[in-house]
This record gives C-alpha cells, sequence and structure tokens, in this order.
C-alpha cells in the first residue's frame, strides 16, 4: 500500500512538472561550474533561499550549455554565475561588483544593483519550452 501512494505522488508531481530547457550562454570559454538557483518567492530573490539549485560543471571547450529543469507550472525568476574558482560564491571586488560571470532570467539590464524578481520573472506553463540566459562580466 505504501508503494502505491508513493508512486501515485510521483506520477502527481510528474504530471504537474514542465521540462524547460534553460540556455546559459557567453561563458567565454571559462572553466568552472555554473550555479542555478530558481526562485518562486519574490522576498527570497536573488540570494537567499531557492526553490530550486543546480550545478553544472564546465569545460573550458564549450561557449555555452543547455540544463534541462523539471518545474511545476507557475512564475520563477532564475539567477546564474559562472564559479570559477569553486568556491560556492559570486566574488565581488571591494565595491561590490561581480567579478565572476553572471545573468538572470529575462537578461534586464544591470545598473546599480541586482534585479529584482518582477524583471527577471518567467512563467513555466504548458507552451513553454526554453529560455536563454547571456552572462555578463562588468569588470
Amino acid at each position: 500500500m505504501k508503494w502505491i501512494l508513493i508512486i501515485f505522488l510521483m506520477s502527481i508531481h510528474s504530471s504537474f512538472a514542465k521540462e524547460v530547457t534553460l540556455k546559459i550562454t557567453e561563458t567565454k570559454n571559462k572553466p568552472g561550474r555554473i550555479l542555478i538557483a530558481v526562485f518562486n518567492d519574490p522576498k527570497e530573490f536573488p540570494d537567499k533561499k531557492a526553490f530550486l539549485n543546480k550545478i553544472i560543471p564546465v569545460t573550458i571547450e564549450a561557449s555555452g550549455y543547455e540544463v534541462k529543469l523539471d518545474l511545476p507550472e507557475g512564475n520563477y525568476a532564475l539567477s546564474v554565475f559562472l564559479d570559477e574558482n569553486h568556491n560556492n560564491v559570486l566574488d565581488k571586488n571591494f565595491l561590490g561588483i561581480p567579478k565572476e560571470r553572471f545573468g538572470f532570467s529575462n537578461n534586464p539590464p544591470i545598473s546599480t544593483g541586482a534585479p529584482g524578481f518582477y524583471e527577471c520573472e518567467v512563467e513555466v506553463k504548458n507552451d513553454f519550452h526554453s529560455f536563454e540566459i547571456k552572462l555578463m562580466k562588468l569588470l
């Protein structure tokens, strides 16, 4: 009986989850790891508790990556950065400007500080299949 319940719950989850393809470009052939944080709560974005975290190893030969994410229908904002030194932190200089490549869903312009959730918000629904995040480096 226990297994039937587990299988039922898994089938419910999979019926609501959508496979989303995230294309990450402009890695500039830098080795390291791509850290992806998916947020579904505006209060947590961009650097608090994420709904989903994923780490992708990066090889020096590639200038872009495709990542598959299974997400339930809903609204999300993503932050991504290329962790070149494997310390799990977006390194910044003494002024707080990122030293590593980073990006956000919807590729909003960066002026003073990180964009807000609603600038980066993407909606996952039946006809939503993929989107692209272009990594940038300010320094």
